[in-house]
């Protein structure tokens, strides 16, 4: 069991869990989520993990500004940063694409694509080219996050299919760290709304 602790209530959870990890009784891994565009430098997140001992890996939630071959530099440039200050915990990756509201339009609560081809096939292979050359440095990575929540950000579900797929067949065809893809919580709830398989894969 993996239990995700967002990174601004470090220290509330720290003086909570303090007890349990001088006993030695938690029985999961604690990482922690960061966003790498809330202007936080990674020594100062890895300080305060090490004071919490506890803390076993790190979910880092990577920003791409546009989908140009600049924005993917900016990203992977931000990026490398971090995995370098965390080389001894375990990472996840996630991407988070901030041209929405650039391509889409917005229909309560969610920004949505009007379409598949701001994220092409050849921007994937773009994206998924250099972030996997980088990641492959880094052997605490175990995991790659795929689009946030995409059930929720396009016009149609068969868009949101359509991109789901083009993540994971670009990224198997890349690099061997597994992948995965973010759905809200409750799961089943979001299942019975857009209609797709109710029982995680």
């Amino acid at each position: 069991m993996l239990i995700l602790i967002n990174a601004a209530f470090l220290g509330a959870w720290s003086g909570m869990t303090i007890q349990a990890v001088e006993a030695n009784q938690l029985p999961y891994d604690v990482f922690v989520v960061t966003h790498l565009n809330d202007d936080l430098e990674p020594a100062l997140i890895k300080s305060m993990l090490n004071d919490l001992q506890v803390v076993k890996g790190v979910q880092l939630c990577v920003w791409v500004g546009d989908n140009t071959t600049n924005a993917i530099w900016n990203a992977t440039i931000r990026l490398s940063r971090w995995l370098d200050e965390l080389a001894n915990y375990k990472i996840v990756i996630q991407c988070d694409y901030a041209f929405v509201e650039k391509y889409g339009y917005y229909d309560y609560p969610f920004w949505k694509y009007n379409n598949t081809a701001t994220l092409s096939q050849t921007w994937y292979n773009n994206w998924y080219g250099n972030l996997s050359e980088l990641l492959a440095k880094h052997e605490n990575v175990i995991l790659m996050v795929g689009f946030n929540e995409p059930y929720n950000h396009f016009k149609t579900k068969e868009m949101a299919q359509t991109i789901m797929k083009r993540e994971y067949l670009t990224w198997k065809n890349m690099s061997t760290i597994p992948f995965s893809t973010e759905f809200l919580i409750p799961y089943t709830y979001w299942a019975n709304y857009w209609d797709f398989q109710k029982t995680p894969l």
